[in-house]
C-alpha cells in the first residue's frame, strides 16, 4: 500500500525531471516557468510525506540539481524549496542520506551571492547543516555535502 504508493510517486518524480531536463532553456523567464511544474511536484511529494527518507532524498536531489544558475536558485527559493529542504532535515535527523542529499541542495541554493545571505540559509541552514555532521560523523555523503554547503 504505502510502499507501493511511494515507489510510484518517486517514479513519477524522476520521469518529470527527465522530461523537463530535454527542453532548452533560452531565457530567465523561459526557465522559470520550465521549473515550476517539476519543483512543485517535488515539493508536493516532500510535503506529503515528510518523514519518507526516499521521498525525501529523491526531493532534495532534484532541487540540487536543478538549482544551476541564479534564475534558478530564484525559482526554486521563491517556492519555498529552501524551507522544504530544512524542514525534511529537521524531521529525519536520524537519516544520514536525507542529512547528505539535503546538505547538497543546500550547497547549491547558497552558491547565490544573495541567496547565501538569507535568514534560511545563513543562520538556519548552517545550524542545521552542522548539526547533521556533528550526528552523522561517520558519514562521508553527510560530511563532504555539509563542507560544501559551509
Amino acid at each position: 500500500g504505502q510502499e507501493k504508493s511511494a515507489v510510484k510517486r518517486e517514479s513519477t518524480l524522476e520521469q518529470k525531471l527527465s522530461g523537463e531536463q530535454a527542453a532548452p532553456i533560452i531565457d530567465d523567464k523561459l526557465e522559470s516557468a520550465a521549473l515550476q511544474p517539476v519543483v512543485s511536484e517535488a515539493l508536493k511529494m516532500m510535503k506529503a510525506e515528510p518523514t519518507n527518507t526516499k521521498i525525501q532524498e529523491k526531493g532534495c536531489e532534484m532541487l540540487r540539481y536543478l538549482a544551476t544558475d541564479e534564475a534558478s536558485r530564484n525559482a526554486i527559493t521563491s517556492m519555498k524549496g529552501t524551507n522544504a529542504v530544512l524542514k525534511a532535515m529537521h524531521a529525519n535527523p536520524d537519516a544520514p542520506d536525507v542529512q547528505g542529499y539535503c546538505c547538497g541542495t543546500l550547497a547549491h541554493l547558497a552558491a547565490s551571492p544573495v541567496l547565501r545571505k538569507t535568514e534560511l540559509l545563513s543562520h538556519t541552514g548552517v545550524r542545521l547543516v552542522l548539526k547533521a555532521m556533528s550526528k552523522h560523523i561517520g558519514s562521508p555523503f553527510v560530511q563532504y555535502k555539509g563542507c560544501a554547503m559551509l
